[in-house]
């Protein structure tokens, strides 16, 4: 395993109170009138598709700014350093990081919605960034050199991961010696609060979170 100065910080985000997120979400769940609509959300959410997709991968990028900002200021990603995003959405929150890696680095998505993955090619295509590359597929089936990696972030992912187990054990695995890991995410208690993730969701207390990164290898 790589446990060589293998750094990582999980943000975590609303512990106590509703934020600027959670008050949003909370009056987009209130127009709804049913479970099944509640459901449909939390699908949506999960894995983006449609024309309703590309609506709320817009939406996310409003939403998830200052967790996305904060996540990028903690990872630090600096020239030349390869990164790789798990669940990009449609790019547009991602574009610093592209751009401190510069030419001589490499910015990786991988992206399990094709909606979503297919915004985020346009995206840095139009924004003309040659030092990205965007995976349309599921990170647990998505091949990466081993050992490699500079640094790793993960943005309001791991809700819909089942087994954090065997996603963080991957992560290991692709990262150099010395390389970082951060996890962004909402509070157990704030995401409680929001009606529609009992479909889907698994929430776990930052305790839980950290102790898999732990028995991983990531120290």
């Amino acid at each position: 395993m790589n446990t060589i100065n293998t750094k990582f910080q999980v943000f975590n985000t609303g512990v106590y109170a509703l934020g600027w997120f959670e008050t949003v979400a909370l009056r987009i769940a209130d127009k709804m009138s049913d479970s099944r609509e509640m459901e449909m959300l939390a699908g949506q959410l999960a894995c983006p598709s449609g024309e309703q997709g590309i609506e709320i991968g817009h939406k996310m990028s409003t939403l998830n700014e200052f967790i996305a900002a904060s996540a990028i200021r903690v990872l630090a990603p600096e020239t030349g350093e390869r990164i790789l995003e798990i669940g990009p959405g449609n790019g547009a929150l991602s574009r610093p990081i592209a751009e401190a890696v510069g030419d001589d680095g490499h910015y990786t998505g991988v992206e399990a919605s094709p909606v979503m993955a297919d915004q985020a090619v346009a995206f840095f295509k139009a924004c003309g960034a040659e030092n990205v590359t965007i995976h349309p597929e599921e990170f647990d089936t998505f091949e990466f050199d081993r050992g490699r990696l500079d640094g790793v972030m993960a943005v309001n992912v791991i809700y819909f991961v089942e087994d954090i187990d065997a996603l963080f054990s991957k992560i290991c695995a692709v990262l150099r010696p010395g390389g970082r890991v951060v996890i962004g995410v909402r509070s157990a208690e704030s995401l409680r609060q929001m009606p529609f993730t009992e479909f889907g969701f698994v929430i776990r207390a930052l305790e839980e979170i950290t102790g898999s990164m732990e028995r991983s290898g990531l120290t």
